[in-house]
């Protein structure tokens, strides 16, 4: 699948990680309850540093095998409900977001690839709208989620919308807000 796609679309979601002490290397989720070792198993947060190195080996990873493959990165609006930092949950997911958005842009203004996108998914959320997220403050109300698609498809598929058309649909998403 690697060798075949036509795009990659890289999200970012929280700076916050569990990690094998042993080895350092990193979980893609929290360690299950039943196999926890608190020997072993620790918590912690990357760094801006971090995420961007890493974004520099993605990168790096995806034009060793895809040249002209185009690469779009977004930041994810989902929030942390929970952390295991000594902190609320809403400072947490602001240091997370914030770590993770600064490694982007230093690396979308470092690289000099010109099929290297940011998508601002995050931004068209938490901006756009008053209230974007259901009642479980988790998930983006459908209207939200349609018009971030719809700027999607306008700026990055071969597509029939227009720029009346994206402005209609923000018109009426946000009579839905």
């Amino acid at each position: 699948l690697f060798e075949e796609a036509e795009v990659f679309i890289i999200t970012l979601g929280l700076s916050e990680v569990w990690y094998d002490e042993p080895t350092g290397e990193v979980f893609w989720r929290a360690v299950p309850k039943q196999y926890y070792d608190p020997a072993r198993h620790k918590f912690r947060t990357t760094t801006q540093a971090e995420n961007l190195e890493n974004l520099r080996a993605i990168h790096a990873l995806i034009r060793s095998r895809r040249p002209e493959t185009a690469i779009v990165f977004t930041l994810s609006p989902v929030p942390l409900t929970a952390t295991f930092r000594p902190q609320s949950a809403v400072v947490a997911n602001a240091v997370s977001k914030a770590t993770l958005r600064s490694a982007i842009d230093e690396f979308m203004w470092g690289v000099e690839d010109s099929s290297c996108f940011y998508f601002p998914s995050y931004e068209v959320v938490l901006n756009a709208f008053d209230h974007p997220y259901m009642e479980d403050r988790l998930h983006v109300h459908r209207h939200v989620l349609e018009l971030n698609m719809a700027i999607f498809e306008y700026y990055f598929c071969e597509s029939e919308i227009t720029a009346d058309d994206l402005f209609e649909s923000y018109g009426r998403a946000r009579e839905l807000d």
